[in-house]
């Protein structure tokens, strides 16, 4: 489904829904110790879709603005200066393999063992 949302009507629209991203972490940058891998959902209830696009877009920001500081000459005052962003509809949002690796791994032995056996049963 296509939704045109544009500047004029995006203070419309909210959103409801989990989303979960796959991530990992280690105890530090240096650190030699495995990595643990987790799922973090988002979960949004009625949030304008305004503040998840400007959240989105923080880091662009900032990235924007590391670069820029080499240029600054060019930099008019008061410019609208436009950042490509695209996504891929062909690339899912969490990869789901990534996304039950980390969820079976944050589960207890017994927990895992129950959700094998309740799957299990549900394919019979």
């Amino acid at each position: 489904m296509t939704i045109n949302i544009t500047k004029d009507n995006i203070n419309e629209v909210v959103v409801t829904g989990s989303f979960d991203i796959a991530g990992s972490v280690s105890a530090d940058e240096d650190s030699k110790a495995e990595a643990k891998s987790f799922t973090l959902r988002i979960v949004c209830t009625d949030t304008p879709l305004v503040d998840i696009i400007r959240s989105m877009c923080k880091d662009k920001k900032i990235n924007w603005q590391v670069g820029a500081r080499k240029n600054m000459s060019k930099i008019v005052p008061n410019s609208i200066i436009e950042v490509p962003f695209s996504g891929s509809r062909s690339i899912p949002v969490i990869d789901p393999e990534v996304a039950m690796e980390a969820r079976l791994r944050a589960m207890t032995p017994e927990a895992r063992n129950k959700w094998f056996a309740d799957k299990m049963a549900s394919i019979k």
